[in-house]
Parts: C-alpha cells; sequence; structure tokens
C-alpha cells in the first residue's frame, strides 16, 4: 500500500508539511488533460459595489445542491444588503459547480437557464468550459465518476472539514487525450434525459407520505401543515395558553395530528444500544465495515466512502455491532437520519454518534418504522428535541419518546410493499446504469496505449 504521495516541490508550502498531508495515497497518475486546459476557473467575481441593498438576487450556497441527483435544487432569494461575505463567486448557464469543502459529497452541478447569474458561495469552485456550453455535460460526468472524486478526495486537506485548494486543482488530470465530439453529443443527450429525470422524480419522503395517507394511516389535511412546517409562530386559542407564554412553545410549528391508529412511543417497540468510538488512526482499506453517519441515505447505508476497522473492536465493543433488521439514527450534527441495517451490513460496527434501535417484531415491522423514520412527521418531532448552538444533538431519552402510529402487522407490510413498489416505479437505475458504463468508457486505463 502506499504511503506517501509526491508533489512537485513548486506547490510546497509551510502548511503542506503535516503527516495527514505527507501520507495520503494519491493516484500519481497524470495521464489525460489537465483540467485548466478545458476550463476556466472562477472566470467572474462579485463587485459588492454593483449590489443594491435592497434587490432580491438568486444565491446558490451548499445546501442547493443535491448529492445525490447532481442538480441544484433550490437558490435561495437574498436581499443585497444580506449576502454573506462567502457569497463572491458569479455563475451563466453551462458554468460547472464543484464543491472544494468534502469533495467525498461529490457536490457538483450544472447551472441552467434560471440560474444564470446567480452568486455563488465560495465554498465552490465556478469551471466555466473554454470550448463553451456543450461540453459542460462531458465534464460533468467526468467529475463526477468515481476516478475523479477519488483524486479530489485525495487533494483534500484537513481532517474537520476537509477542503481541496483551488490552486491544487491543476493536478487534476481529465481521462481523455482528445474530444472525441461523438461522446460530447452522447453526453449532452444522458444529461438532458438525467436532468429531465431528476425534476419529475418524487423524493422519498413524498412517496411515503402519499401512501401513508393513501391507506388512511394520516389524514390529507396534513398537507396544510406541510406547507406551512417551516412558519415561525403558530395560533392558539387564548384559554389553551394557560401557564405556556415561553418563546419556544409559542415559536414551534405545531405536529400533533390525529393519527387514525394508536400511537406509540418508540421505546415501548425497541430496545436501543450506542455506537462506539473508534479513533480515524485505526481506520484502514479493509476489515469491518464502520458506519458513520455520512454513509445514512435516504433510509439505507452506503457503502459508498465506507470505511473499515480491524475485528478486534467487534469483539471489544459487541453492543455497537449491527444486525440486519436493525435500524440506525443519527443524533449528532445531522438529526434524525435513518437507515435499515441490510445483509451486507451484519456484523458491522456503527459510530459513537449513532443510535442503534432493535424494534419488536410482535409489535412492528423494521421496515415499516424506517420508513417512518423518513417522514417529516418523525423528523420533526426530533428535531424540536435537539439541543446544541455549534453542533446539534438529541438525547436518547428524545428518541424513545418519538411517536410511532402502529397499525396491525398486516396493514404495516401492505404499507411496506406499496412504497417499495411505488420507489421501483420512481427509480432511475437504468439511466444510472447507461450513465456509469458512458463514464467508463471515458476513463484511460492503465492498458489504454500512450
Amino acid at each position: 500500500m502506499t504511503m506517501m504521495k509526491v508533489v512537485p516541490y513548486e506547490i510546497l508550502e509551510n502548511k503542506v508539511w503535516s503527516i495527514n498531508s505527507l501520507l495520503t495515497p494519491v493516484d500519481n497518475n497524470t495521464e489525460g488533460t489537465p483540467l485548466t486546459e478545458w476550463v476556466n476557473i472562477n472566470p467572474e467575481k462579485l463587485n459588492r459595489k454593483n449590489i443594491i441593498s435592497n434587490q432580491l438576487y438568486s444565491y446558490i450556497d451548499l445546501s442547493a445542491v443535491s448529492a445525490e441527483k447532481g442538480v441544484i435544487v433550490n437558490s435561495k432569494q437574498i436581499l443585497g444588503e444580506d449576502l454573506p461575505t462567502r457569497a463572491s463567486l458569479l455563475v451563466k448557464e453551462g458554468d460547472i459547480i464543484l464543491s472544494t469543502v468534502r469533495p467525498e459529497r461529490n457536490l457538483v452541478a450544472i447551472i441552467e437557464k434560471e440560474y444564470s447569474d446567480s452568486i455563488v458561495n465560495n465554498s465552490f469552485v465556478v469551471l466555466r468550459p473554454k470550448q463553451g456550453t456543450n461540453i459542460s455535460s462531458l465534464l460533468y460526468f467526468i467529475l463526477r465518476s468515481t476516478e475523479v472524486r477519488r483524486n479530489l478526495i485525495s487533494l483534500a486537506r484537513g481532517t474537520a472539514v476537509p477542503t481541496i485548494k483551488i490552486s491544487d486543482l491543476s493536478l487534476i488530470h481529465l481521462p481523455f487525450l482528445e474530444l472525441d465530439f461523438n461522446k460530447v453529443d452522447r453526453a449532452r443527450d444522458l444529461y438532458d434525459l438525467w436532468f429531465e429525470m431528476q425534476t419529475q422524480i418524487k423524493p422519498l419522503e413524498a412517496i411515503i407520505e402519499d401512501i401513508f395517507v393513501e391507506r388512511g394511516i394520516r389524514s390529507d389535511l396534513y398537507d396544510s401543515y406541510s406547507e406551512n412546517r417551516n412558519s415561525l409562530y403558530k395560533v392558539l386559542p387564548y384559554g389553551k395558553l394557560e401557564d405556556r407564554m415561553d418563546v419556544c412553545f409559542l415559536m414551534t410549528p405545531p405536529i400533533e395530528k390525529q393519527w387514525s391508529v394508536q400511537t406509540l412511543s418508540l421505546d415501548s417497540l425497541a430496545n436501543f444500544r450506542s455506537g462506539a468510538a473508534i479513533p480515524a488512526k485505526e481506520y484502514q482499506e479493509n476489515g469491518v465495515p464502520y458506519v458513520r453517519i455520512k454513509n445514512l441515505n435516504e433510509s439505507s447505508i452506503l457503502l459508498d466512502d465506507m470505511i473499515y476497522v480491524k475485528e478486534d473492536f467487534s469483539m471489544n465493543n459487541p453492543k455497537a455491532v449491527l444486525n440486519k433488521g436493525n435500524i440506525i439514527i443519527s443524533r449528532v450534527g445531522t438529526i434524525g437520519k435513518a437507515a435499515l441495517v441490510d445483509q451486507r451490513l451484519e456484523g458491522s460496527i456503527a459510530n459513537q454518534h449513532i443510535t442503534i434501535v432493535e424494534s419488536n417484531s410482535e409489535h412492528i415491522i423494521p421496515e415499516y418504522l424506517n420508513f417512518y423514520l423518513q417522514t417529516p412527521w418523525a423528523v420533526d418531532q426530533l428535531m424540536q428535541k435537539a439541543s446544541g448552538a455549534a453542533q446539534q444533538f438529541i438525547k436518547l431519552r428524545d428518541i424513545k419518546d418519538l411517536q410511532v402510529p402502529v397499525p396491525t402487522l398486516q396493514e404495516q407490510q401492505t404499507i411496506v410493499n406499496l412504497i417499495k413498489k411505488a420507489i421501483k416505479i420512481n427509480s432511475d437505475d437504468q439511466l444510472e446504469k447507461d450513465i456509469q458504463t458512458f463514464t467508463n468508457e471515458l476513463v484511460i486505463t492503465e492498458n489504454t496505449p500512450n
């Protein structure tokens, strides 16, 4: 295993002389075309002298890009006077934005026409193709490929928030020696299909909510609540105020709604365990998977960017070992992310910031509980109990207090089957496979002649 990386002398700086930097494995294969030959980096900076304080501007930050979809899902409309200091870049249609923060998240997106002239947070780098917008789609797929992402991760510095220096982007090479315009056209066609599908696909929580309403578990009156979940106040009859005049109570959106079935606390439906704290120095490339919050994604656990530890940690931390059917819930940082443990991760170990839930099969089906935990009805209950300023967290007793609708086991299974069917219909798996096949064709392998 490679234990050091070789970097050109001229790019070495004082801050580079760290163990993390010098011992980070890196792919030194520079075959291909330098990224900087194909794009201009951050071509337009925001001139704040031109900002009008009372005018609304479209602003794109990290939260605006979906890592799963690879598209911009929402920009913010912000008054000029409220633009943050990090709002410093301008974009045009056809530009590509790439997050330099936590590159493992794969935040890459093309600027569509509706977002042209938006202001972008400098946590992104703006890449403007020198050949015009016609190669944007090709560059987009390459930048989201596993090979390029691996190189970006190897360039990131810092442990708490790994970040890529803009100057280091000159080390990235694109996996082709000359441009194949047939592939440019193919990339554009694939991206158009991908973008159209992403705008039509329902998010998982919407699919689950629809099934809950369809089965009568939840009244469709919830729509009025969902549309106003982010309200800063709620209106109460004077007679119900009683002694609750504190700000927290009055500013918290209501979550109390009538279910058509009985609700029970999660504590009465499951047992709980905690994950284990394993220092980063113990991480390795193979062994027992060590599941962290970053591996949780839309009700499942991703194997991408999974890290591993020695088997000894399983023996020393038996309560942190995961079994098939367990549900894990994040309780630090990103509150309320939940996922179901499947056969692939039987025997893996959970991180200390994760609560392990062992549901009682006589009362609730694990898959049903996992789907319920994806809904805003569950997440909002947890978020209202979260504490902390710099980093939010939730106590175990608050997770145990979570109210869960519990229909019959037969009805639970029906709901699970319907949700799975709806997810399959809503899936873009085949298009993802086509894109992966296309991306693989672009990659230069060791067998490619010079």
